[in-house]
């Protein structure tokens, strides 16, 4: 028979429990039943990021030299057309055809590159 009341008495102690953590869960934020719970604030605005200045402009290229006496020397002998790279000095290159002006083969400048 003690067992037997013992079993009730923990049965009953845990049911009660349960039911008051239950009531805890649902009721947590302190206010009347009738108010309701306040609506909780808005969260605060995100910061703003700074302003990034403008980068510099970037730096004027450099004034393409003139076409040197050995480059169109080179392309005397060759035919219209003839792609030639001539190189002034280390890094610096200039890339062109050949193409007959005034009765005589001069080579003609389609790129330059300078790298220094």
């Amino acid at each position: 028979m003690k067992t037997i009341a013992l079993l009730l008495a923990a049965t009953l102690t845990t049911a009660t429990a349960a039911a008051t953590a239950t009531d805890n869960y649902q009721h947590n934020c302190n206010a009347s039943e009738d108010a309701g719970c306040p609506t909780p604030p808005a969260p605060p605005a995100p910061p703003v990021p700074p302003v990034l200045p403008m980068p510099p402009a970037p730096p004027a290229p450099p004034p393409i030299p003139a076409v040197p006496a050995a480059a169109h020397a080179a392309c005397a002998g060759k035919s219209a057309g003839t792609t030639l790279t001539h190189v002034i000095a280390k890094g610096e290159t200039m890339t062109g055809t050949c193409e007959k002006r005034k009765e005589t083969m001069r080579f003609i400048l389609h790129s330059y590159t300078l790298n220094k």
